[in-house]
């Protein structure tokens, strides 16, 4: 995902650019490319992204985004039609 924020020329911050790069879980390092590897790759939990790079979850504050990405991955292949290998397993997060 790129994302760039343009603001009004009264506005003095800066622009701001995200890429793949950002990282979504800071305690073990997983970034917005790697998330999206283990989605593809079947992921339907936000652990299961943890699991496919062999770590466990510590903090939690990952769960949001990569729960958020899960989902975007699953409602994307249904509009495209393609068959999902999405479970249908929406969990709650819990920190």
């Amino acid at each position: 995902m790129l994302l760039t924020i343009i603001l009004n020329k009264n506005d003095t911050r800066s622009v701001v650019k995200l890429s793949k790069k950002m990282l979504v879980c800071n305690c073990r390092g997983i970034n917005e490319k790697q998330v999206a590897v283990a989605v593809k790759a079947g992921a339907t939990h936000w652990v299961d992204v943890h699991t496919h790079f062999g770590t466990k979850p510590s903090c939690g504050k990952c769960s949001c985004e990569i729960q958020q990405a899960i989902t975007d991955n699953y409602f994307q292949r249904e509009k495209a039609g393609s068959n999902s290998v999405f479970s249908g397993r929406i969990v709650p997060v819990t920190a």
